[in-house]
Parts: structure tokens; sequence; C-alpha cells
């Protein structure tokens, strides 16, 4: 597993391919170190992500872990306000 930084970064919306409010990417096409702790009084790990068009900020909190049939992390969930939601597979 990968060690977590500190403080994430903040990720362009553009690295995801999105269908209305949730937005997907592999592990691979991201920073090597895109996560990290999102506030300093909490024990809360994601990443911010900023939309190219606005440019508004908007914090992602990990949440959910997906399985593949054999029971293998296949992928994490992370949720923000606003029921958006992105998903990156090969984490």
């Amino acid at each position: 597993m990968k060690s977590r930084p500190a403080h994430p970064m903040v990720l362009s919306a553009a690295l995801f391919t999105w269908t209305g409010k949730a937005g997907a990417a592999f592990a691979s096409d991201l920073p090597e170190h895109y996560y990290g702790r999102v506030w300093d009084d909490s024990p809360d790990f994601g990443f911010f992500c900023r939309s190219p068009k606005t440019g508004v900020v908007v914090t992602f909190v990990e949440g959910d872990v997906i399985l593949d049939r054999e029971g293998s992390v296949a992928g994490r969930k992370y949720h923000a306000e606003g029921d958006l939601d992105i998903t990156i597979f090969n984490t």
C-alpha cells in the first residue's frame, strides 16, 4: 500500500471520466501521492478536486472499498457534498 502524505493534492476534474455526478479513473492515471489527510484535526483521508470550468475546489473523502469476486481490493469510492462520488480503480 502506498504511504499517505500529510496533505492531499488538488486534482483537476478533467482527470476523471464523468457520468452525471459520478467520476471514475484508474489510480495509474493519477499522480502517485494524490491523497492524504484532508483536515489536520481529523482522521479523514481523501483529496481535493478542482473544476476546470469554474475553478471550484471540492473535498472528496475516502468512503467505501470495492472488492472483486476473490475479495481483493479493486478500488475505492470517495464522497463529497452534493452527492458527488469518485471511484478510483486499482488502488
